[in-house]
């Protein structure tokens, strides 16, 4: 992903309810968390392009790999197999990453994990209860 500033524009993600209509609410956290914990963190570098220079090291995802699991989250047409940074440093296809739905899916796969958190919690929960009954009939 490459966030590096030229210039000074702010871009915000307006949500609120009275500016959008057919709201559809999922609830298939299950599958969020195993598209989730198929994605791929990458260190990289962004390639040097006209004016912006080679980037430093940095965290994040490569969308190429990201759009098979959770094309949603992933927006752009693609750059072609043959392409040519230098020849070409400003094409408009390349994939770029859809910050909020990724954050929408993490939000999913945390809410399958606490799920199962809270689950597997009970259960623990009621095999403490069984042993102390079992403690009792030892006396």
């Amino acid at each position: 992903m490459d966030s590096t500033q030229v210039g000074n524009v702010t871009l915000s993600s307006t949500s609120d309810k009275g500016l959008n209509k057919d709201i559809n609410y999922r609830d298939d956290a299950t599958k969020a968390l195993e598209e989730v914990l198929q994605w791929r963190p990458a260190d990289f570098k962004m390639k040097a392009r006209g004016i912006i220079p080679e980037t430093a090291d940095q965290l994040g995802f490569i969308a190429n790999d990201l759009v098979k699991v959770s094309p949603e989250c992933v927006g752009g047409k693609r750059l072609p197999e043959d392409y040519d940074i230098e020849a070409d440093p400003n094409n408009s296809d390349a994939y770029f990453l859809n910050q909020v739905p990724m954050i929408a899916k993490l939000a999913q796969a945390l809410q399958a994990q606490h799920k199962i958190i809270s689950e597997q919690s009970e259960i623990i929960n009621a095999m403490g209860v069984s042993l102390k009954d079992l403690d009792g009939l030892d006396g």
